[in-house]
């Protein structure tokens, strides 16, 4: 449901591009417009909207070619085609930064997508890196004398 308050019932106004029309009372959204950390869980089990969180609109870019690469285009291979993940979305920004040492911002302009496969890469690869410190971690505490 839209919200109540007008300021962020604006903002969802604007962020789905509809600034001529007017929602009503009982509007909604499918949630699919929401990225995963725009959500709680209820004690009871319901899927929430946290307060201030505002609706995301992606693109199909088999439908707009002309739409802004960071729409449309994988971050690491450039793909174009395939399933995408925001960068934001599963940890995968703070992974990124963790592997490459590169700092994201979404002010840089560059693309906020990554496709499945790279995905799928980056996880494997971050696990790996963990894996390789740990145990150099243990033999490094395995040769240190005992004090």
């Amino acid at each position: 449901m839209f919200p109540k308050d007008p300021n962020l019932r604006a903002a969802w106004v604007e962020a789905l591009g509809m600034t001529d029309w007017e929602p009503k009372d009982r509007s909604t959204i499918c949630s699919e417009h929401f990225r995963k950390d725009d959500f709680y869980v209820t004690k009871g089990g319901l899927r929430k909207i946290k307060d201030g969180a505002v609706p995301v609109v992606t693109y199909d870019s088999s439908e707009d070619l002309d739409a802004p690469a960071a729409l449309r285009v994988c971050r690491i291979c450039l793909a174009m085609e395939g399933q995408m993940y925001h960068i934001r979305d599963h940890k995968l920004d703070e992974i990124y930064e963790n592997v490459t040492g590169i700092y994201l911002s979404e002010d840089d302009k560059l693309p906020q997508k990554l496709c499945w496969e790279c995905a799928h890469r980056l996880l494997s690869t971050n696990g790996f890196r963990n894996k390789a410190l740990r145990s150099q971690a243990l033999l490094m505490n395995l040769l240190q004398p005992e004090i």
